[in-house]
């Protein structure tokens, strides 16, 4: 924030019109990585800036929608797609928008059926989501109460593998959610 409004301040109206997208790495999953791309678009686009989103698939399950979003650095196959993908989508913009080559245009390269396949069902492996929360000590009965109503419903739902929850050892306070689902 504080390069934005020191240094950037003096660049308004320069930058007008000038194609951008976001990416962030962040300390895991459920990091806040997606909200953290979408609150540096939101001040890029006050800047003018032309901001956009690659609606394609790396893999069955990962896709770059409001930028790249990568828990640490990128270090699987997958991590690495999505940043690829994104420069190579900015690429194809600059080229269709700044160069004019409407050739280059995503619907006739990256987009088209035959080189941008949907994901296959029959590869894919079990998503497995793990939540952390911090619940005060005169909330936790309360809590308690719902994460096991919680469990009780979610194990019946189509899909479920495992469900659990549990409270930290090294923490009065904190709690964890552990799902694993069938990727559908």
């Amino acid at each position: 924030k504080k390069w934005w409004d020191e240094f950037a301040a003096a660049h308004w109206n320069k930058v007008d019109g000038k194609l951008c997208t976001t990416f962030t790495s962040q300390g895991g999953h459920a990091g806040g990585g997606e909200l953290t791309c979408m609150a540096m678009a939101t001040v890029l686009m006050n800047f003018g800036f032309l901001f956009f989103g690659v609606t394609d698939y790396v893999d069955p399950i990962h896709t770059l929608h409001y930028g790249a979003v990568v828990a640490k650095k990128p270090r699987h196959s997958c991590d690495i797609a999505a940043c690829r993908r994104l420069g190579l989508r900015l690429a194809e913009w600059v080229s269709v928008f700044v160069d004019g080559n409407k050739a280059l245009h995503p619907l006739l390269t990256t987009k088209a059926e035959a080189a941008a396949p949907l994901p296959t069902v029959d590869a894919m492996e079990p998503v497995h989501l793990v939540i952390q929360k911090e619940v005060r000590r005169e909330n936790q009965a309360k809590w308690l109460e719902m994460a096991a109503e919680l469990s009780r419903h979610s194990w019946p739902e189509q899909g479920c593998i495992s469900y659990q929850f549990f409270r930290a050892q090294l923490s009065e306070t904190r709690f964890y959610i552990v799902e694993t689902w069938a990727s559908q």
